[in-house]
């Protein structure tokens, strides 16, 4: 079984590498894929989420639905 952890964020970057860290403990139990949706953010939230494994998906619209796309739009990415 593979699952899928989609993480909406914006302007992260102070905080990706411990989110995306904390799921390393699952490497020897289940196969897993990391996607971070960004929502355009204009720190380096991408490049350190790339760095860390994450698959990135950058969120095209905005507005006060954003989080709920970027969630769907992981969901669709995802093969978990």
């Amino acid at each position: 079984m593979k699952l899928s952890f989609i993480i909406p964020a914006k302007n992260e970057e102070k905080n990706m590498r411990r989110v995306i860290s904390q799921f390393k403990c699952l490497r020897k139990l289940c196969n897993y894929e990391v996607i971070v949706v960004d929502g355009r953010s204009q720190d380096k939230t991408r490049e350190i989420s790339k760095k860390m494994g994450a698959k990135v998906i950058i969120e095209p619209k905005n507005g006060p639905k954003t989080i709920a796309n970027a969630r769907n739009l992981g969901g669709v990415a995802s093969h978990g």
